[in-house]
């Protein structure tokens, strides 16, 4: 397998087109810098918002409903 690594502003590192986000709207994202047999990776989807799978990962960390609602009183997430 042969891999090449960009990352020059003109190298085109722009992924194309340009994404719609649900919240954020309009996006420019950065395509990945790793090309796998001349092949670039694309992108597939837009970026997560913030903390927005914050109740996921602490649920799968062992953290109880109880415990998740305490860090949100105390802002900690």
């Amino acid at each position: 397998m042969e891999v090449e690594v960009s990352g020059t502003a003109d190298s085109g590192i722009w992924a194309d087109p340009a994404w719609q986000h649900p919240r954020a709207g309009k996006i420019r994202m950065v395509s990945p810098a790793v090309a796998y047999n001349g092949q670039k990776m694309g992108v597939h989807r837009a970026p997560p918002w913030l903390s927005e799978h914050t109740e996921e990962v602490l649920s799968e960390l062992g953290y109880c409903a109880e415990e998740r609602a305490e860090l949100r009183s105390k802002g900690v997430v």
